[in-house]
């Protein structure tokens, strides 16, 4: 009986070790996360207008590649009206960086601000009048910056919501109303455009897999 009391005592030990190892592992071990999240966003600014214009949706995975750096790479669209009588459509591809105001431990703390801005981003712009038949289009490169912060409801799954204002660096697509309420679309060939948009964007995301392991 004392051994068996013996062999269960030093099984207890083990485990409560390991656990007590593995947790203090978790902790330490904030890279290597892939995540997988899905995006909303609506469009606050654009057309040369301030207004809740347009929504739209797509898809982002995240790597983390240390305890306050993280890259997220992601596809989405949005389509914005224009006064009910055009619309527009942007296609974005995009890797951007996040920088943590703190570690991002999840199991520490569960609220994690952060900036962005991007690394590239490739854009594609439609615009088309309704009715007419008139459109342009065009591809461009973009700058993106954001702020904004997750919140982790476990230890992987979260939700985000930031805002991102993205400066295209290309030829400018403009609608103007002219005085005859017609519309005039037209490509605005400049060496530099600064011309943008402003989103509100509200993402789930979760951590499906860590890539390098846990450090030992």
């Amino acid at each position: 009986m004392k051994i068996t009391i013996r062999r269960i005592l030093f099984l207890v030990l083990i485990i409560s070790g390991s656990t007590i190892f593995a947790q203090q592992d978790r902790h330490n071990h904030q890279s290597g996360y892939f995540s997988v999240t899905q995006r909303v966003s609506a469009s606050l600014w654009s057309l040369n207008q301030w207004r809740l214009s347009g929504l739209g949706k797509g898809t982002a995975f995240r790597l983390q590649i240390s305890k306050r750096l993280n890259t997220e790479w992601y596809a989405d669209y949005i389509k914005t009206e224009f006064k009910g009588r055009a619309f527009r459509w942007d296609r974005h591809l995009t890797n951007s960086v996040m920088f943590y105001f703190r570690s991002l431990d999840t199991l520490k703390y569960k609220f994690h601000p952060f900036v962005s801005a991007s690394v590239f981003c490739l854009d594609f712009t439609h615009v088309e009048e309704v009715g007419t038949g008139k459109s342009l289009q065009r591809f461009s490169f973009s700058q993106q910056f954001g702020l904004g912060a997750h919140y982790f409801i476990t230890e992987r799954a979260d939700i985000s919501l930031y805002a991102q204002y993205y400066n295209h660096l290309g030829n400018d697509i403009h609608i103007e109303e002219l005085p005859d309420g017609s519309l005039h679309i037209e490509e605005h060939r400049e060496r530099i455009s600064l011309e943008g948009h402003m989103f509100v964007v509200f993402s789930v995301g979760y951590r499906i897999a860590d890539l390098w392991g846990k450090k030992k």
